[in-house]
């Protein structure tokens, strides 16, 4: 349908929106790493319908899109811009903030504009309206570490921030916290468990980010491919909270090969692409769960995908289409798609 090259000597693509809402998709770009610029594409042309550059400072550059909002963070700034044409809303440098705060993260979701910040007091969540920027609440997060990594994995209903940190002669640190619509902690859920190690990550290698998979009250997330404390296989594939109270609900069987990707969940199923093992058995599967109790559900593909695309991979439901993107092809493909069922 068309090509759209980044411009500019030595410039690349260094992140994109995962979706085209209204026709509109997000690229950030720009020279050597440098990734100061971002241009909304019109999905049907292919031609750039605004750009402008992320102000904020030194530090590695960060987009977000929701619905008919674009974000932006740099250094301690945070820039919203309407995406139909590139209108600056609002900002807010927060290192002019009294007190004075050092911005971490920040990401839209619908009217939401979430940002993770050390306000001079440990790490904490500040809520905004998107469209505005005028103050909603803030919160502090309960438990920080030094040197902890500090993740906003979903931006809102709930808002769930990622605190993971290795400490020296005691525990690590690995814990999520989900934040109610109005600023309260609603509940805490260790990272670290019988099951093995929550890994929340999709996207392929290296560009990999943290998604929360919620429908209603429940958490499902997959567990990394090695017990953290044995090195050995976890004990579960699939482990599901209720972000209300944090209490595990329900947890799958360990599964064959590595961490296993949530396709797609709502309050009746939740459907993972298993990569299976590369040498024996049936190879990758597509399998299903109930969402509210974790009891296997039949699947909308039955048969196995075969060897060819065993391992480790990204996959999403698009439509009647399960499109897959393994990180190991064998038949030199990049992408693949299989037919589902309704």
């Amino acid at each position: 349908m068309w090509t759209w090259a980044v411009p500019g000597p030595g410039a690349k693509a260094c992140d994109i929106s995962q979706s085209a809402e209204h026709k509109i998709g997000v690229v950030q770009y720009g020279p050597d790493g440098n990734c100061t610029t971002v241009a909304a594409i019109d999905t049907d042309s292919g031609k750039a319908i605004w750009t402008t550059q992320i102000p904020g400072g030194t530090t590695t550059p960060a987009i977000s899109r929701s619905d008919d909002l674009v974000a932006g963070s740099a250094g301690d700034v945070l820039t919203v811009w309407n995406a139909a044409d590139g209108k600056k809303l609002w900002d807010v440098d927060l290192s002019k903030a009294n007190p004075s705060c050092r911005l971490f993260k920040a990401a839209l979701r619908t009217t939401s504009a979430a940002i993770l910040a050390n306000c001079g007091k440990g790490t904490t969540v500040l809520m905004k309206d998107a469209h505005t920027g005028a103050d909603r609440w803030q919160a502090p997060v309960p438990t920080d570490a030094p040197n902890a990594r500090r993740t906003l994995v979903s931006a809102g209903s709930p808002t769930i921030v990622h605190v993971e940190a290795t400490q020296q002669g005691a525990a690590p640190v690995d814990v999520y916290f989900a934040f109610s619509d109005t600023g309260q902690l609603q509940s805490t859920i260790n990272g670290i468990g019988a099951f093995g190690k929550l890994e929340p990550l999709v996207g392929p290698s290296g560009l990999q980010h943290q998604v929360a998979h919620v429908s209603g009250n429940i958490l499902v997330e997959p567990t990394a491919a090695k017990d953290p404390t044995s090195g050995n296989a976890p004990a579960a594939g699939l482990v599901a909270f209720d972000l209300t109270t944090g209490k595990q609900v329900w947890q799958a069987p360990a599964m064959t090969g590595d961490p296993v990707a949530v396709v797609a969940l709502d309050q009746d199923k939740t459907l993972v692409f298993d990569g299976g093992v590369t040498e024996t058995g049936p190879g990758a599967r597509l399998l299903a769960y109930s969402t509210a109790n974790g009891a296997e559900a039949t699947s909308p593909i039955k048969d196995a995908l075969g060897q060819d695309w065993a391992g480790p991979a990204v996959a999403y439901l698009v439509g009647d289409r399960l499109v897959v993107v393994p990180a190991w092809p064998r038949k030199g493909a990049a992408v693949v798609a299989f037919e589902v069922k309704q």
